[in-house]
Formats: C-alpha cells, sequence, structure tokens
C-alpha cells in the first residue's frame, strides 16, 4: 500500500511538471518566433496550456504532487512525536 501511495504522488507529480514544461516551452519558442503570427498562435498557447493544466488533486481538497506527501510525512512525524511524549507522561505517573 505504502509503494502504491507513493507511485501515485510521484506519477502526479510528474504529469504536474510536464504541463509546467509545456507552458515554459511555449514560452522559449514565442521569444524565439520570428513572425508575428507566430508568436501571437505561441502565447494563445500558453493561455489555453495553462488553464488546462493537468492537476490531480484529491476530491478537490488538495493536489496530489510532491508537497502533499511531504505535508503527509510531517504530520505522520508529529503524530508520532505526540504520542511517543504522551506514553513518555504517562508511564512517568505510573512510576
Amino acid at each position: 500500500m505504502k509503494i502504491t501511495f507513493l507511485t501515485l504522488i510521484m506519477s502526479c507529480d510528474s504529469v504536474e511538471e510536464s504541463g509546467k514544461e509545456i507552458v515554459k516551452n511555449c514560452y522559449n519558442l514565442h521569444h524565439k518566433a520570428k513572425f508575428d503570427l507566430i508568436k501571437e498562435r505561441f502565447l494563445l498557447m500558453v493561455k489555453y496550456a495553462k488553464r488546462w493544466r493537468p492537476v490531480y488533486s484529491a476530491a478537490g481538497i488538495c493536489d496530489m504532487n510532491k508537497d502533499f506527501m511531504i505535508t503527509v510525512l510531517s504530520t505522520i512525524t508529529t503524530y508520532c512525536v505526540v504520542i511517543i511524549q504522551f506514553n513518555n507522561v504517562t508511564q512517568t505517573k505510573r512510576g
């Protein structure tokens, strides 16, 4: 289950990064183009690429990317630290 979750998050992040790369490449091609019509078309493509950028979310609550994975790991770590501290306090009161 852990590996599947990690693979899913990394795949979603990869797709999202590919969308950002398309926008970046369109801007680069826009700057390199010599004709105004082609420059205009690249800007139009940038507009559509930004609007329809691929993003995966968990029911619209949060985006499934590397940031989400880091947030989950930090939350689990914080939970574990609190549990360990709580156990130490309860053992001290008993002993």
